[in-house]
C-alpha cells in the first residue's frame, strides 16, 4: 500500500525535526571545538604563518603527536564548516601592502564564555525554574553570586577583564566614527565601566580637546548586567552627573544590545543568546527598543537616538528635554 502525500509530508517533517533536535543538542560541540582550537593556539599559529597551512605543517607547528594528525583534520573540518576557518587548495601568501595591523584578541572572548563555571551554570537552569528563590541560576549552582566570584577567583577575574577589553577593541573604531559629532561638541566624557581605559585613550587621542575620565569597572557592560530597577538607578546617577555643573548639552551614551528578532538571523540569535546569559549569570537582560525607551523615561530622560554598530550592538544617545539630538537616523521621543 502506497503512502499518501500527507503521510510523506508528515514523515519529512519528523525527519527535519529530528535533524533540528540533533543539531541543537550537539551544538555545544561547536563551542567546545572552538575552545579546543583556542587552547591549542591554532588561530594564532595560522595567523602568524601568514598564508594557508597544510595539515602536516599545522601539526608540526602545534607540537602535537603525529598520531593525532587525523583527529586534527576532523577538528579543522568541523571548525571550517562552522565558518571559523576556510579551506584553500593552494597557498597564496598574504599581500596586505604594509605593516600588520593590531588585531583584537577574540580568543579571550571564547575563553570566558566557554569557561566551566559559566557552562555549569546552565546545567542547573531547570532546577532554578522550579525554585521560587530570588537568587540567580549562577548563585544557585555555585553557592555565590557572580560578582562575588571575582573576589575569590583572581584567574577568572583576569580572563573576564581581558574579555571585556577585547570586546571593546572590536567596537572602538565604530564608536568613534558614529559618535564623532557628539564628541566634537562635548567638553568632557566619563567612560563608566571603562576598565583598562582602552576606549577612553582612543577617544582622548582622537578628540584632544576632551577631558576624558574612566570610572574603573573593568568586568561589566553596565546596563545589560542589571535588571530594570538597577538600570534606572544607574541612569539617574548619570543624569545627575551631566546636570550637576548647571550647563546644558550633557548626554549619556550607551553601547549595548538592542533586541530585534526581525533582523538577520545571526544578529538576532546573538542578542537572544546574550539575553539567556544575562538571565543565568546575573540579574540583567537584553532589551528591545520599547524596553530601552521605558528605562530612559523612568530615569527622567525624554529623547534618545539609536545608531547600529556591529551585530545587535548599538550606540544609544540619551538626553534631557530641550537639547539637540544627533544620530544618523534621527531622534525619537521616549514617550513615542
Amino acid at each position: 500500500m502506497e503512502s499518501t502525500n500527507g503521510e510523506k509530508t508528515s514523515d519529512l517533517r519528523e525527519c527535519q525535526a529530528q535533524v533540528l533536535v540533533w543539531n541543537q543538542t550537539l551544538s555545544y560541540i561547536n563551542s567546545m571545538s572552538l575552545k579546543c582550537a583556542v587552547e591549542l593556539g591554532i588561530p594564532d599559529v595560522i595567523h602568524d604563518h601568514g598564508c594557508p597551512m597544510t595539515l602536516p605543517d599545522l601539526v608540526s607547528a602545534l607540537g602535537i603527536p603525529q598520531a593525532r594528525a587525523g583527529f586534527l583534520c576532523r577538528l579543522m573540518r568541523m571548525l571550517t564548516h562552522s565558518g571559523f576557518f576556510a579551506l584553500q587548495t593552494d597557498q597564496q601568501p598574504r599581500d596586505d601592502g604594509g605593516e600588520e595591523e593590531e588585531r583584537p584578541e577574540a580568543c579571550t572572548l571564547v575563553a570566558n564564555v566557554v569557561h566551566p563555571i559559566i557552562v555549569q551554570t546552565f546545567n542547573g537552569l531547570s532546577k532554578w525554574f522550579h525554585s521560587d528563590s530570588p537568587v540567580t541560576p549562577f548563585e544557585m549552582q555555585h553557592g555565590r553570586a557572580y560578582w562575588d566570584h571575582f573576589a575569590r577567583e583572581p584567574h577568572y577575574n583576569l580572563i573576564m577583564n581581558e574579555c571585556m577589553a577585547s570586546d571593546t577593541s572590536l567596537l572602538v573604531s565604530e564608536i568613534i566614527d558614529k559618535c564623532r559629532i557628539s564628541f566634537e561638541l562635548s567638553s568632557s566624557v566619563v567612560d563608566v565601566g571603562g576598565g583598562t581605559g582602552l576606549l577612553a585613550r582612543r577617544i582622548a587621542d582622537t578628540f584632544t580637546h576632551l577631558e576624558v575620565t574612566v570610572l574603573d569597572l573593568p568586568h561589566v557592560w553596565i546596563l545589560h548586567d542589571w535588571n530594570d530597577e538597577e538600570g534606572v538607578k544607574i541612569l539617574k546617577r548619570c543624569k545627575d552627573a551631566i546636570t550637576s555643573n548647571g550647563k546644558d548639552g550633557g548626554k549619556v551614551i550607551v553601547i549595548d544590545i538592542v533586541l530585534d528578532e526581525k533582523e538577520n538571523k545571526a544578529c538576532s540569535e546573538m542578542g537572544l543568546l546574550f539575553d539567556m546569559m544575562m538571565m543565568a549569570v546575573v540579574t540583567g537582560r537584553e532589551r528591545r527598543k520599547k524596553e530601552w525607551a521605558k528605562l530612559f523615561l523612568d530615569a527622567g530622560f525624554r529623547k534618545y537616538g539609536i545608531t547600529p554598530l556591529v551585530g545587535p550592538r548599538c550606540l544609544i544617545e540619551v538626553q534631557l528635554p530641550g537639547l539637540s539630538c544627533w544620530r544618523r537616523q534621527g531622534c525619537s521621543n521616549v514617550e513615542g
